[in-house]
């Protein structure tokens, strides 16, 4: 069984639980629809979330629930609209994917400017503390 799970398709029905996971596993799934059934409480022995999601330093509501676990929380596609507005310079990548790796380091050189912009580990509207992902880290080390 693998330590680490990359979800990212298309799928338009969950293909995988929380159960089919093997302790100490690292599973993200950055697909939407979400190909994992996840069930509360969550376990503390695998770390579940979604991938693709930013903490952003400022609340911005959209009036509607849109998935996120907080207000502060953003689809990275978002987030690159917003660089992008803050920075036209940076390559569009026009709702696909960045397509290369010079690319995502012009992306990556931008994020750092903003200290409160960071990767976001959520799953449905549960935002992981640091504590917590902390010592799920220190636990799959011991």
């Amino acid at each position: 069984m693998a330590d680490i799970i990359v979800f990212a398709t298309s799928s338009a029905r969950k293909i995988c639980a929380m159960h089919d996971f093997r302790p100490g596993a690292i599973v993200c799934d950055a697909s939407l629809p979400a190909d994992v059934d996840v069930s509360f409480p969550l376990r503390k022995d695998i770390l579940v979330y979604h991938g693709g999601i930013a903490h952003v330093p400022v609340a911005v509501d959209p009036c509607f629930d849109i998935g996120l676990a907080s207000t502060e929380t953003f689809y990275g596609c978002q987030l690159e609209s917003m660089l992008i507005a803050l920075n036209p310079d940076l390559p569009d990548s026009k709702g696909r994917s960045i397509d290369n790796r010079e690319n995502v380091e012009k992306y990556l050189c931008e994020i750092e400017k903003y200290e409160s912009i960071r990767v976001c580990y959520s799953v449905g509207n549960y935002m992981y503390a640091e504590s917590e992902i902390e010592a799920f880290v220190k636990g799959i080390l011991n």
